[in-house]
């Protein structure tokens, strides 16, 4: 295990840890290279790092996944973890607290507060590499993890947030829409109903709200996972991403 240690006073509870440490096992050894330890008080979790492979790093993307997942999950997440990097982006992908097997995605929504004191760690992190435009990129459940956290932490040093596949299950609006926080919302042509379903609230709220900040892209033909999209995903983003940073 990779150097790296952030400890934050926040308790860690409901996660199913033995899970986490199953999995980590598992999935670690191939993953050595880029495996750091990180901590919300005594409790472990692992975090996956790549530096920018540019010269000038044009900042960091904290990436979270969608539930039943890990840090180098196939879908969105790994092929993200490993294309930013290539633009200038260095990613730090954060394992996010499983429920039990099976869980429902309720359960997962439930872990959410959880989740939050994990970025911060990351973030912590993060600044200790003097890591400055820190995005927040959340696909499926991790995207709402990543809204909670824009509400929840208004003074979070957060230059952007990407949402993919995002599903709200109310008609409330986003916190990073109120707060006027960059936001990026992504989804698949055909993704999931309730991510398809809850698009047009969003753009509306922000056209309403005039949020100049709140972009929504459609990535035509793709299903839920993005698959065989994955270098369009990435254009995307990073075109995106491009046009937050400071002149």
């Amino acid at each position: 295990m990779a150097a790296g240690v952030v400890c934050l006073a926040c308790g860690v509870e409901g996660a199913n840890l033995s899970r986490e440490d199953r999995l980590r096992n598992q999935i670690e050894p191939a993953l050595a290279q880029d495996a750091i330890e990180l901590r919300v008080n005594n409790t472990a979790f692992l975090a996956l790092h790549r530096g920018a492979e540019r010269m000038k790093r044009r900042g960091a993307v904290i990436l979270l996944h969608d539930m039943e997942a890990n840090p180098a999950t196939p879908n969105v997440i790994q092929p993200l973890r490993l294309g930013l990097p290539r633009h200038g982006w260095e990613t730090l992908s954060l394992q996010m607290p499983l429920a039990d097997r099976g869980a429902w995605r309720r359960a997962y929504i439930a872990l959410i507060p959880e989740a939050l004191p994990r970025i911060d760690a990351a973030i912590t992190w993060l600044k200790q590499r003097k890591a400055e435009h820190i995005v927040l990129l959340g696909y499926g459940t991790g995207a709402r993890v990543a809204i909670a956290y824009a509400g929840a932490r208004s003074g979070a040093p957060l230059l952007a947030v990407v949402a993919i596949s995002l599903e709200t299950d109310t008609a409330g609006l986003p916190p990073s829409i109120r707060r006027r926080l960059p936001l990026l919302d992504i989804f698949a042509g055909r993704d999931l109903r309730g991510v398809l379903a809850t698009a047009p609230l969003r753009r509306r709220v922000a056209a309403e709200r005039k949020h100049t900040g709140f972009r929504q892209i459609e990535i035509a033909g793709a299903g839920p996972t993005f698959r065989h999209f994955d270098d369009m995903l990435l254009r995307r983003i990073t075109a995106w991403l491009s046009q937050q940073l400071p002149p």
